[in-house]
């Protein structure tokens, strides 16, 4: 559906007389009521002044309601209408902030198979006895198959129903077995983790302790071996005074 809504005028501008007048202020008030109901939507206001003109009334279900709407306005280029086009582009800007909400309407309708053939019974006791058509027999019969053939589908379905409950109530304690595992295994990695930390600091310790073991050692080996040359001088100094 497309509208074309005439443009706002001013009457100083377009000099309009008589019915012009007159049609240019219906015009003016009208659009006034929409821009109104324009800037209720768009504010999400509780009131919306819909009743207000005719118009708007029209295009309830286009402005607000359950469609896609789409809005051009259209402005002059002309620096003598620059009021006019800053008028329409702010009333564009509101525009844009309202929301609509476009739903596919939808609706099913069920009919009993059973129920549609007591109808035609009953329809056909009602000529009075007459003998029932051919094509009415045909249309009783597809009927009387069509709903065998519901019914068949109905308890296929229910079968699959029952067995893709079946199915994820399976699922859900894989799941719940699953998720206690992992809790398991974290838990142990963290102990494993821990005792790690622990035999790395056991380590470092006892590689601090090595290192100090060696460093004293050393200190020792180097005691040993001067102790061992002070000794060798003193033997030479007891042969020499021996001797002489």
């Amino acid at each position: 559906c497309v509208v074309d809504l005439a443009g706002s005028e001013r009457v100083k501008k377009s000099g309009a007389e008589g019915a012009q007048f007159k049609e240019a202020t219906n015009i003016n008030r009208s659009l006034l009521a929409f821009g109104n109901v324009v800037s209720a939507l768009a504010a999400k206001k509780a009131h919306v002044p819909l009743r207000d003109s005719k118009l708007t009334r029209i295009l309830d279900g286009s402005i607000g309601g359950n469609c896609k709407t789409a809005l051009l306005v259209c402005a002059s280029p002309l620096a003598e209408h620059s009021g006019e086009t800053l008028n329409a582009l702010d009333f564009a800007s509101r525009a844009m902030r309202v929301e609509v909400n476009a739903r596919v309407n939808t609706s099913i309708v069920e009919v009993c198979a059973k129920t549609l053939l007591s109808d035609l019974s009953e329809d056909a006791d009602g000529l009075g006895g007459m003998p029932l058509s051919a094509e009415l027999l045909e249309l009783r019969r597809r009927s009387a198959e069509l709903a065998e053939k519901a019914q068949v589908e109905a308890k296929r379905k229910d079968q699959a129903l029952l067995e893709a409950e079946k199915q994820a109530r399976k699922l859900q304690e894989m799941v719940e077995s699953a998720e206690k595992k992992g809790k398991s295994w974290k838990a142990e990695a963290d102990s494993l983790r821990q005792s790690s930390k622990a035999a790395t600091g056991e380590a470092e310790t006892l590689r601090q302790n090595l290192a100090k073991w060696e460093k004293r050692a050393n200190e020792l080996e180097k005691a040993a071996q001067t102790s061992s040359a002070e000794i060798e001088k003193l033997k030479t100094q007891l042969k020499e005074a021996e001797k002489s």
